[in-house]
């Protein structure tokens, strides 16, 4: 089972370990197999290159490579759109670290008045199991789901509203 180790989301290149090897992946992912490096090579990358510690276990290559198209998307302001059942699957796999690093984006892009992302990601997010089962990541979820209600109904909805708003 891989583990995602470090990674530089911005660049798309991280370390990988599968059983007893460390690998060194970048895009485009998939396109050749993965480089096998010595341990000093990870921590020189954290030391000196801006690769960040990142923790993550995946099924497969498939599913590392797929989040770290996802996340890379993400660094860049570009989320992928993915079809739902993608989507769902993604995040139904997604081990708890991962889930909170959506969330933190996700809190970021409502912050910034960007409410897309929160709209579809969240109730996936709030509906898994490993959601219900921590008690961190369901408050947060309970939290940006508030939050985007309120700025829901902070917005009028029809010409009157307006109207009546500014009146008050």
């Amino acid at each position: 089972m891989p583990e995602l180790i470090a990674a530089d989301f911005t660049s798309g290149w991280a370390y990988v370990r599968h059983d007893t090897e460390l690998y060194l992946v970048r895009p485009p992912y998939g396109s050749e197999p993965p480089c096998p490096v010595a341990a000093d090579a990870v921590a020189k990358a954290i030391a000196f290159h801006g690769i960040r510690p990142a923790r993550g276990g995946f099924d497969g290559w498939d599913s590392v490579y797929a989040h770290l198209r996802e996340r890379v998307a993400w660094e860049r302001g570009d989320p992928p759109e993915l079809g739902d059942d993608l989507r769902s699957a993604l995040i139904a796999d997604a081990p708890d670290e991962i889930l909170t690093e959506y969330l933190d984006g996700l809190e970021g892009q409502l912050s910034r008045g960007d409410r897309r992302a929160a709209e579809r990601l969240l109730p996936l997010i709030s509906a898994t199991g490993r959601a219900r089962e921590n008690s961190s990541v369901t408050a947060r979820c309970r939290k940006l789901t508030l939050a985007l209600r309120g700025r829901a109904a902070d917005m009028p909805t029809r010409p009157r509203d307006l109207y009546s708003r500014a009146a008050a």
